[in-house]
């Protein structure tokens, strides 16, 4: 009877873990245990749609999102802040395996109302994007740390045309407006070095040279 018994819970799991596994796949990829093993092969879900901010071009900011469908109800998703006039990607984050539901009635609603926002193309939002990164990356600035993970939930760069009607910087030139979680020093450092005096603008809420920080490259 023992021996029936083990037999028994053995098939009892072997079925459990085949019923799992089946649940968990998702458009013919099993669905990662954690949230960065699902955003890192993002790109291989379709694309739900992607959002832009309606006052990008007057301000110089664009907040973008570009969501995917991991399944007919869980989401992945990512937002660039980007910097058109100077720092490329200035803030990112993504997520995944988010419900639907609350995707659309937390997350886009938010950020919709926050930004102004309204549905763009694929290919719009792409090319901002990719189009600051490459600007700023001329100047010597590199992207927010976390878009080294948030940059999967993008199409490859090399399936996206460049947009030559978008211009990147102000007036001909980088402009560097500091914000609350930049270092100016460290920033307008890295830009004198590679531009040279008067090769930028720059606008900084107090004195930047004066601050005590490192202002080591980065």
């Amino acid at each position: 009877m023992a021996l029936n018994e083990k037999k028994r819970q053995q098939k009892l799991m072997k079925k459990r873990q085949k019923q799992k596994k089946k649940k968990t796949r998702v458009l013919g990829f099993a669905v990662a245990s954690t949230e960065k093993a699902v955003i890192r092969r993002a790109n291989l879900y379709p694309i739900h749609e992607c959002l832009l901010s309606g006052d990008w071009q007057e301000n110089g900011i664009a907040a973008v999102c570009v969501a995917r469908r991991q399944s007919d109800s869980i989401m992945v998703f990512a937002v660039y802040i980007i910097d058109l006039y100077c720092m490329g990607v200035k803030n990112t984050f993504c997520r995944a395996n988010v419900p639907l539901s609350k995707y659309r009635e937390d997350f886009r609603a938010r950020f919709v109302k926050r930004n102004e926002a309204k549905a763009c193309t694929v290919e719009l939002a792409h090319q901002i994007i990719y189009g600051a990164l490459e600007y700023a990356g001329n100047l010597g600035l590199p992207p927010h740390k976390d878009f080294h993970l948030s940059r999967h939930v993008l199409e490859k760069r090399d399936a996206i045309a460049p947009n030559d009607e978008l211009e990147f910087g102000k007036d001909g030139k980088p402009l560097y407006v500091s914000g609350p979680h930049d270092f100016p020093a460290r920033i307008l450092k890295r830009l004198k070095t590679n531009l040279g005096e008067g090769g930028f603008d720059y606008i900084v809420r107090e004195d930047p040279f004066g601050q005590e920080e490192d202002c080591e490259d980065w």
